[in-house]
C-alpha cells in the first residue's frame, strides 16, 4: 500500500452499519500513539469508576445497627480504596487474618461475607482489563490494508499525448507492460487459497467470485456454410451480480451503488480462412493483418486489425 495515496483523517465507511461506520485512518507512528493513549485512558477510567462504586457501596452499608470488627475493617477498605485489584487483595487478607478466630458456622459466615464483598472490585478489575486488551481491536492488521480510503488523485486512463512524443509514448507503453506483469504476479500469489499476505489485501476482495460452464459455440456459420468455431463447445465465465461497494471497493451509500456483471465466452475460431495482410503497413514498415469476421457498420469491412509491431512494443494484454 506504500505506493497508493491513502486519505488520512476521519471518513465514513458505508460498508459498516451504525456508529462503527466512522473510521479514522492514521499513519503507523500516530496510530501507535493513539493505542497507547487509549490504553492509558481505559486505566484512568477504570480507577475512577471503581472509586465511585466503592464510595457508593460504603455509603449503602453505612447504616446504624449492630456491627462487628470485620464490618468496620471492610468499610475502611471501601472508604479508602487503592484500586480494584488492590481492594480484592486487602479484603482477602482480612478474611485470612480472621480465619482461626471464630469457630463453627461463624468461620463460614466470615468467608462468605468476605467473598461477597470481594466480587464488586473483582468484576471491575476483570472488565476493564478485558477492555484494555480489546483496545487493539480498533486497528486492522497489515493484510487487511484495504480498509482505507484511497485519495482520488489519479483517476482515469493513462494515454500518450501522441505517438510523435517518444518519451510520453514510451512511458505509456511501460505502464501497460508493468500493469500486466503486476496482474500476473497478483494472480499467482492471491488466486489460490486464502492468504494473509499484505500483497493480497490491496483490493476490497482478494478474489472476485465467478462460475464456469461449457456452452454452445456463440458463432454460427458464414455464407459458405463454414463453421467459425473449431470445436463444438465454448467456455463461459460469469461473475454474477457484483456489488460496487462490497466487491469492487467503491465507497458509497446503498442508494448510489450499482450491481455489475461480467460474462465472457471463449472459443477457438478458424481465422485462417478470414485473414489477409493489409496493403498498408505502419510507419515503421510492420505488416498489418486484417480479419474479416463481419463488417463494422459504416466504418470498415473488416472486423479486427492486428499490427505486428505490437510484439516489439511489449504492450500488455487487456481483456475487454
Amino acid at each position: 500500500m506504500s505506493s497508493v495515496p491513502v486519505y488520512i483523517g476521519f471518513w465514513h465507511d458505508y460498508s459498516v452499519i451504525g456508529a462503527g461506520a466512522w473510521t479514522l485512518t492514521l499513519n503507523v507512528r500516530w496510530s501507535g500513539f493513539l493505542l497507547a493513549a487509549l490504553s492509558a485512558f481505559v486505566g484512568i477510567v477504570g480507577t475512577s469508576f471503581w472509586s465511585i462504586l466503592a464510595f457508593a457501596i460504603h455509603q449503602f452499608r453505612a447504616r446504624p445497627g449492630q456491627a462487628d470488627a470485620l464490618y468496620f475493617q471492610q468499610q475502611a477498605v471501601y472508604r479508602n480504596p487503592s484500586s480494584a485489584f488492590g481492594t480484592v487483595v486487602e479484603l482477602l487478607n482480612i478474611c485470612w487474618a480472621w480465619r482461626s478466630r471464630p469457630q463453627g458456622t461463624s468461620s463460614q459466615r466470615i468467608v462468605r461475607r468476605s467473598v461477597v464483598f470481594s466480587l464488586p472490585p473483582l468484576v471491575v478489575f476483570v472488565g476493564f482489563t478485558i477492555a484494555a486488551v480489546f483496545v487493539g481491536d480498533i486497528t486492522r492488521p497489515t493484510y487487511e490494508s484495504n480498509d482505507v480510503k484511497i485519495k482520488p488523485s489519479n483517476c482515469g486512463m493513462l494515454l500518450a499525448d501522441n505517438q510523435q512524443n517518444l518519451v510520453s509514448f514510451s512511458t505509456t507503453v511501460s505502464k501497460f507492460a508493468n500493469d500486466t506483469i503486476a496482474a500476473r504476479a497478483y494472480a499467482r500469489s492471491c488466486y489460490g487459497q486464502p492468504t494473509t499476505s499484505s500483497v493480497c489485501g490491496l483490493y476490497a476482495q482478494q478474489r472476485l467470485p465467478f462460475t464456469s460452464s461449457n456452452v454452445k459455440c456463440p458463432f454460427g456459420q458464414d455464407t459458405n456454410g463454414q463453421r467459425l468455431c473449431s470445436v463444438d463447445s465454448a467456455f463461459m465465465l460469469d461473475t454474477g451480480l457484483l456489488d460496487s461497494s462490497e466487491d469492487l471497493g467503491i465507497n458509497a451509500p446503498k442508494n448510489d451503488r450499482i450491481l455489475f456483471r461480467r460474462s465472457l465466452t471463449c472459443s477457438p475460431i478458424n481465422v485462417t480462412a478470414y485473414q489477409k495482410p493489409s496493403n498498408l503497413t505502419d510507419e515503421d514498415g510492420f505488416t498489418n493483418w486484417q480479419y474479416f469476421l463481419g463488417p463494422v457498420d459504416s466504418v470498415t469491412d473488416w472486423t479486427y486489425l492486428y499490427d505486428t509491431h505490437k510484439v516489439d512494443d511489449s504492450f500488455g494484454y487487456q481483456v475487454l
